[in-house]
């Protein structure tokens, strides 16, 4: 029998090792909750939350336990100012100055939600959403600390709880199940923001750790009032 010679491939291949793919640093076997970078500062870092402590994280891989939080599991909501990093975890809010730190310091306004499911940061204000509410609030001036009662304010364009509220380009989007509302700073004497009218849209937020931003745009896991759902922007 007399089978074709077929000629061997030649080509040279190597083996080049890639950034990446070698261990930074390792936080032990929990998950984290919710990370967050902050680039600002004159030593950047990273804040991690694992279990129930909050930890940070510098270039050199070196890591530095901040403090305590009153639970260990569930998802956290993180922002910064540039000064203060405040973190929500559905029970508590906590903040962490950190160009003069001091520990880790559980809100106490009796102002402040006892549900806080998310923050996030605009024009001065922190900014928290409430679970199973429409409510959302505002901090007093470039501090975390302080939730005056006229700060309150409460989503309302269709039907459900809000998910999830996120500053981006200037506007406040505050998410529900099933409906989008976008608010702006019009510097109200009382609460500062106020509804962009006929700007609401009949699509909500399936979950609120999905949410971020993206190539200058909002980016999660959206769903309508019928439930289909999709990934966009």
């Amino acid at each position: 029998m007399i089978l074709p010679q077929t000629e061997m491939d030649r080509t040279s291949f190597a083996l080049i090792a890639r950034p990446g793919l070698s261990l930074f640093v390792s936080l032990g076997a929990n998950p984290s909750r919710g990370m967050w970078a902050v680039n600002s500062l004159t030593t950047p870092l990273v804040f991690s939350v694992h279990g129930s402590a909050l930890v940070s994280i510098d270039n050199g891989g070196t890591v530095t336990t901040i403090g305590t939080l009153a639970t260990s599991t569930g998802d956290v909501s993180i922002a910064d100012d540039g000064q203060y990093l405040m973190v929500v975890d559905g029970t508590s809010g906590y903040t962490y100055n950190m160009t003069t730190p001091a520990g880790l310091v559980t809100v106490s306004d009796g102002n402040f939600t006892s549900t806080p499911t998310t923050v996030t940061f605009q024009d001065t204000y922190f900014i928290v959403t409430s679970s199973n509410s429409r409510q959302f609030q505002l901090s007093d001036n470039n501090d975390p600390t302080t939730w005056p009662a006229v700060n309150i304010g409460f989503a309302g364009s269709g039907g459900g709880f809000l998910i999830a509220g996120k500053a981006a380009n200037n506007i406040l989007q505050l998410f529900g199940d099933t409906f989008t509302e976008f608010w702006q700073n019009s510097g109200g004497a009382d609460l500062p923001y106020s509804r962009i009218p006929g700007a609401a849209q009949e699509f909500g937020l399936a979950s609120a750790w999905t949410l971020d931003i993206y190539d200058n745009s909002l980016i999660g896991l959206f769903q309508n009032k019928q439930g289909a759902r999709d990934v966009s922007r």
